[in-house]
């Protein structure tokens, strides 16, 4: 019957999804000043950011906003501001993966500010290929007047240098749209001042700096060969894995097998009341596998009934409440089952306070549950019921009792009719101390008349 109880309790836990908070920051770009240094961007109040899936938020007046992220990952759908543009309009077309330290940073900016950047970043273009152009243009002359060069050759220098300067129009864009896309807030400083270097043409500048951080060629050699050493790392892994694999399989094949072994053992020494030796094996049933919750309920109720000892009964409850609240968090049917356990076992020993206790935590999770006229509720109101019973405290009992009695009636299958037999048993035992013997003939009377129905029905 417990069994099948714990199967049925299975299936009212609740599915539970996890929400990360992402958060997110709205500013204008930093831009670079003529003599490198940055002007920072502003923090940008009222934008509304629009998520796939959900309502849409406002930023702050810190240019700050957030909403929920189911999963590891989201996209945007839309993100606006009256009289501004994200600066990259690919922003809204990717997808990003939530980050609890990185916030989502969307940069925009107004209409007018980009023509103005891209209108500076072209002037400065310009002028460095201009007087780049005149400085090869001065090297061909001197060539010439030194009689180094043909005027043949001259001429064809000079034609080369020219078709040059007109195919120089695409990369003029190109680098315009690249400068003016920058957020120079969220660069380094050494790319900053590579980036101030080529824009006012001090390409000698930019190459010596770009230097000091070695030979590229040899940095990619070293890249290619840290690549291959990862490679083979990464294959290695994947063998390891794989052995990995197959030996968890293994074990958790044999762990199984034996568990089942160890649980025939029981069995076989339980049918002889071989009570000692019974507990033996469904222990060791427990000890194969410490996260398993049903083997450390099998385990905890059969020292608890048989064989009494109670503080180490206690012992596989807890570590059943642990690993069920592990596995399924604080509010789930089985964490319900698992103090229930404890309390009874508190019962038995007597902590009184410690039991009421752990029954009205039980009482709590399967009302969130279940609801209030569940078979569970009434067993949690029939546990506290013998607490106070216990105590002494008969007429609250009767009232738990009452209420036990209630929710029961209300339906007439066979889990209901045993618990209705419990609940007159403790009735008629709460009139017996009150000196009502009309009231224990009556409840007592009851509890027969089920039981014998039930002999009859076996």
């Amino acid at each position: 019957m417990k069994h099948f109880t714990l199967i049925l309790l299975f299936l009212f836990l609740p599915i539970v999804i996890v929400a990360h908070t992402q958060q997110g920051i709205v500013k204008t770009k930093g831009r670079l000043n003529g003599d490198g240094s940055v002007n920072p961007g502003q923090m940008l109040q009222g934008a509304t950011v629009k998520v796939k899936g959900r309502t849409a938020v406002v930023s702050n007046s810190h240019g700050e906003f957030s909403f929920p992220v189911a999963g590891s990952k989201y996209s945007l759908e839309a993100v606006k501001k009256n009289g501004y543009r994200l600066v990259d309009p690919e922003t809204v077309s990717r997808q990003y993966a939530y980050s609890e330290d990185n916030p989502l940073m969307l940069v925009m900016e107004t209409p007018d500010d980009r023509a103005d950047e891209e209108l500076a970043n072209e002037r400065k273009i310009r002028r460095s290929l201009q007087r780049q152009l005149m400085q090869k243009e001065d090297e061909i002359e001197q060539l010439r007047e030194e009689n180094r060069i043909t005027q043949e050759e001259y001429r064809a220098r000079l034609q080369e240098l020219y078709a040059q300067q007109e195919t120089s129009e695409k990369l003029i864009s190109k680098m315009v749209e690249y400068y003016s896309q920058i957020d120079y807030d969220q660069i380094d400083e050494f790319n900053r001042r590579i980036s101030s270097y080529i824009l006012n043409g001090e390409l000698a500048r930019a190459d010596s700096l770009l230097a000091t951080k070695g030979d590229i060629g040899s940095r990619i050699a070293a890249l290619k060969q840290h690549q291959a050493v990862n490679a083979e790392e990464q294959a290695e892994l994947a063998r390891r894995q794989q052995v990995l694999s197959e030996s968890e399989a293994f074990a958790a094949k044999e762990v199984n097998d034996l568990a089942q072994d160890c649980y025939h053992k029981y069995e076989i020494m339980k049918m002889q009341y071989l009570n000692d030796s019974a507990a033996y094996y469904i222990e060791l049933r427990a000890s194969l596998d410490t996260t398993n919750v049903q083997w450390q309920l099998d385990a905890g109720e059969f020292i608890d009934r048989y064989i009494a000892k109670y503080d180490k009964a206690e012992a596989y409850f807890r570590c059943a409440l642990r690993n069920s609240m592990a596995q399924q968090g604080d509010s789930s049917a089985l964490v319900a089952m698992c103090l229930d356990r404890i309390g009874n076992v508190c019962d038995t020993k007597g902590n009184y306070d410690d039991a009421g206790r752990y029954y009205q935590k039980a009482l709590e999770i399967k009302k969130f549950l279940f609801g209030e006229k569940h078979i569970e509720i009434a067993k949690s109101f029939l546990n506290m019921g013998n607490v106070y019973g216990q105590r002494g405290k008969y007429d609250e009992a009767l009232k738990l009792y009452n209420k036990a009695l209630g929710i029961c009636k209300m339906s007439s299958d066979g889990e209901n009719q045993d618990v209705i037999t419990q609940i007159y048993d403790r009735m008629g035992i709460s009139y017996y101390f009150k000196y009502d013997y009309d009231n224990t003939l009556l409840y007592c009377t009851k509890a027969l008349e089920i039981k014998k129905n039930c002999m009859t029905m076996i």
